[in-house]
């Protein structure tokens, strides 16, 4: 008769090491602030890895207190600049032993969003690394205080600040003029989406274009306001600029995925890019090299960005004096010249 398999144990890893048990949890675990030779942390990996051994989550977070998880919240359908961010974090959060998860949350409700908050610190993560989502930075301080997890927010909502403006935005705001009046372009035009969630950024980006357009006494500066990264909308936008004599030269598309779009009615409508009006994006996505022309863009630096996040959460770990963390991200913000300009 076939007896079940039984699951493999520390018991069976440390007999196979030739080491204890204890020492067995020490390697697999982590543990801080002790000294293990490099050859026997190697023979309990070997030993782990020859077994199929994997430690229990659940009854780690148990003993330590916290688990090696980081949450990243989402609080936009995602673009392909998130889903690069989130590449990114997932690949340094597994270089430095912990796992990423992403939940999604888009409720603008405050108290809910407070409730949602406390429902992902309760599971005791490494850390929670969130978009601004309309969170006052009053409001994640508050909820820090109920946790001994950290709060690694992007990009709090300033608002209440009118001279706040993030400084990524306002660079790329200063990018894309500088390199545009270098071209010789005098006529300047932006899309601006009106989403809650983008209002800063937005901000941000108009006033960097706007101080050097003035400082270089050329004021003129359309905004082209839409919903959304919709063909139909660029559409409507390029009809407009068909009928405008005065229509402007060179447009900053905002992100790659608004820029997208625009580019492909600007074609339909025949316009040539770039001789007729250039156009930048922003977020360097890998699909602007495929575009026909192919597409300028300003680097966020996703990997960077994304390796800060994990490397804070894990800095401050066992930190009980931690405070929450707005992500301000270096270095700045630098331009890929292609074939749309």
């Amino acid at each position: 008769m076939a007896t079940e398999e039984r699951p493999v144990t520390s018991f069976d890893v440390a007999r196979l090491a030739g080491v204890s048990r204890t020492t067995v949890s020490y390697v697999l675990n982590n543990t801080p602030n002790l000294s293990i030779k490099a050859e026997t942390r190697e023979k309990v990996l070997a030993a782990a890895r020859e077994l199929n051994y994997q430690v229990h989550q659940v009854a780690r977070t148990l003993r330590k207190g916290q688990s090696d998880e980081i949450y990243f919240v989402a609080d936009r359908p995602l673009t392909l600049f998130t889903t690069e961010l989130i590449r990114g974090m997932h690949q340094r959060a597994k270089e430095l032993g912990y796992t990423l998860a992403v939940y999604f949350n888009d409720d603008p409700d405050e108290e809910h969003r407070h409730n949602f908050l406390l429902r992902l610190l309760s599971h005791q993560p490494a850390g929670v690394i969130g978009m601004p989502g309309g969170y006052l930075t009053s409001e994640l301080e508050q909820v820090q205080s109920q946790s001994t997890a950290s709060l690694v927010y992007f990009q709090a909502n300033h608002l209440h600040n009118d001279n706040y403006f993030h400084e990524r935005a306002f660079e790329v705001g200063k990018i894309v003029a500088l390199y545009l009046l270098e071209r010789g372009h005098r006529k300047i035009g932006m899309i601006a989406p009106q989403n809650r969630l983008q209002v800063t950024n937005l901000a941000g980006r108009v006033k960097g274009i706007k101080d050097i357009l003035e400082n270089a006494g050329y004021p003129a500066f359309r905004v082209f306001p839409v919903e959304g990264p919709n063909l139909n909308e660029m559409r409507q936008i390029v009809s407009q600029l068909q009928a405008d004599p005065d229509r402007p030269t060179a447009i900053y598309g905002f992100s790659d995925e608004y820029s997208f779009p625009l580019l492909r009615a600007l074609l339909e409508k025949g316009f040539k890019v770039p001789q007729d009006i250039a156009l930048i994006g922003s977020d360097n996505t890998p699909f602007c090299d495929y575009t026909v022309p192919s597409l300028t863009s300003v680097s966020l630096n996703v990997k960077h960005i994304a390796e800060q996040a994990v490397d804070l959460i894990a800095q401050k770990k066992g930190n009980r004096e931690k405070s929450f963390s707005e992500l301000k991200p270096n270095p700045l913000p630098f331009l890929i010249e292609r074939e749309s300009t």
